[in-house]
């Protein structure tokens, strides 16, 4: 991308397709040229290439083979949200008994962008439902289930906020997965930490403490832990800091989160237990102490007293799991995208009326110091494009030598050597017929110089056979050149042959002017 950027060669491009019911009409082609005029006309737009181009090869790619699939790209320039702008004037071009999607890395990008928005509201709501109904069952309380989620939304917002500054002001790393991030951790953590404090609050009221110095133990106790605990996790996000891969680097972003829920945890949340007190927990009437839970006292119990036999029991557990898994792991963005997107929808049909390359080419990128489309370095270029054919999976390379996939066979040797066969047997029968037309003009000027001779005293009729001689002799070299340059192919040396012939044939006309003067 950078190289391509250098050299002014990173144009953004997006595709229109068209899926068809039918085989392409003439009644369709019509339509097709009227909108590409109009697309032509959209700011921002460069280019556009017409499916409909008299070049077959340009014809072949760029409609299916059952011409159901018509595809239109795009030059463009601007950023993604420019991109798709144009994309939603080309769809209000389209007319209504056309089915087109519009499809490209930046229209990717963007409803990328949308379904991350979309997936992190309902991660929002999902978390919200699922914290609040986890708060009821453990504290039976109406109150205690809405505290977690004021203080973690709080520190959510917060973040947010700073985050937003950051990005503005010192180009922090950010990504699409970054408000995700921030939704999972702080709410997750963050309620794991207020359930942790609430429940030490609960049991110091129960033991006869008032709301502060219960909130004091509370802290005092469970604080630690919680501290530890965030401490830990913020060193942990902080350290994705250091990843050269964005989205992991984006990740960072959590550490601000989880930094600003510490605060509001020594803050807010103190606040609400001071000031509400034994009401956090309204209306449960169950006594505030707790005695151990017996499932987790039995396993604590005999994984100690039994650690081999737990240990059997652990590896029973997860070996289907890793015996099923199948490691394969997927590049394919897109496979994360609702295929309810226009440009999802594309890719599909471009996957379906050309091929899955055809959607996604790779671009492979050669620089060099100097120009590559020389004689001496194009040679290069075809041996490379050769190489990547023979990778698996590859279809077709298309490159300077065969931009269209295929070989263009006039560049290479067999087919030239064939057209210089052709062109020396061509000058052979133009030279013999040069040869016969110059035997009849020296045929011609011996008769009318012996005609001329017995009516003039030999004046011209002189300079009409020294005419005739030269073109004898004009005759044998042109012989000599034909047999030579189809013995030999030496085409220099005959071209020079030739010039020296050509130069003879001036003087000779200069000769027959002279005469037809006398």
């Amino acid at each position: 991308n950078a190289i391509l950027k250098q050299a002014g060669e990173d144009n953004n491009s997006i595709s229109v397709v068209f899926t068809l019911d039918h085989a392409l009409k003439k009644e369709t082609e019509n339509q097709l040229r009227i909108m590409i005029d109009k697309i032509k006309k959209i700011d921002g737009v460069e280019e556009v290439t017409s499916p409909l181009s008299a070049e077959k090869e340009v014809k072949d790619q760029l409609m299916s083979k059952d011409k159901k699939t018509v595809l239109m790209p795009v030059t463009i320039t601007g950023s993604d949200k420019k991109a798709e702008k144009i994309a939603d004037e080309i769809y209000q071009i389209v007319p209504d008994d056309l089915t087109a999607y519009i499809t490209g890395a930046s229209l990717i990008n963007q409803d990328f962008a949308h379904s991350s928005e979309e997936g992190l509201k309902k991660t929002e709501v999902i978390t919200v439902c699922l914290i609040i109904g986890l708060l009821l069952i453990v504290f039976r309380s109406v109150v205690t289930p809405f505290i977690p989620i004021v203080v973690v939304g709080f520190s959510y917002l917060i973040s947010q906020s700073i985050l937003g500054i950051l990005v503005y002001n010192v180009d922090f790393p950010i990504s699409t997965f970054t408000q995700t991030f921030l939704v999972a951790i702080l709410f997750g953590i963050g309620t794991d930490y207020c359930i942790l404090l609430l429940t030490q609050f609960r049991e110091e009221l129960a033991n006869g403490h008032d709301k502060k110095e219960a909130a004091l133990i509370a802290y005092r106790t469970g604080g630690k832990t919680l501290f530890i605990s965030g401490f830990a996790v913020l060193i942990g996000f902080s350290a994705l800091g250091f990843a050269k891969f964005a989205i992991f680097q984006s990740a960072v972003g959590v550490a601000v989160g989880v930094g600003i829920l510490m605060i509001i945890l020594y803050t807010l949340l103190p606040l609400f237990m001071v000031t509400l007190g034994e009401k956090l927990f309204w209306p449960s009437k169950k006594v505030l102490s707790h005695s151990d839970n017996k499932l987790w006292a039995f396993l604590g119990r005999h994984s100690v007293a039994r650690p081999f036999l737990f240990i059997v029991i652990t590896v029973v557990i997860t070996l289907p799991f890793i015996l099923t898994y199948d490691d394969q792991i997927s590049f394919d963005s897109t496979a994360e995208i609702s295929s309810d997107y226009k440009s999802i929808k594309a890719l599909e049909a471009i996957k379906d009326g050309f091929g899955e390359g055809k959607a996604f080419p790779i671009n492979v990128v050669v620089k060099g110091d100097k120009d590559l489309t020389t004689a001496d370095t194009i040679p290069y270029l075809g041996n490379i494009s050769k190489a990547i054919e023979k990778v698996d999976h590859v279809d077709s390379v298309m490159t300077i030598t065969q931009p269209t996939g295929k070989k263009i066979k006039d560049l290479y040797i067999d087919n030239q050597l064939g057209s210089v066969s052709d062109g020396l047997d061509k000058t052979v029968k133009g030279m013999a017929d040069v040869q016969s037309g110059l035997t009849d003009i020296e045929n011609g000027l011996n008769q009318m110089a012996g005609q001329t001779g017995s009516t003039s005293n030999g004046g011209s009729g002189g300079s009409l056979g020294d005419a005739a001689d030269g073109l004898g002799k004009i005759n044998q070299q042109l012989q000599l050149v034909s047999k030579q340059i189809s013995q030999t192919g030496n085409t220099a040396q005959t071209v020079q042959q030739l010039t020296a012939i050509s130069g003879q044939l001036g003087q000779i006309q200069t000769g027959l002017e002279q005469a037809n003067q006398q």
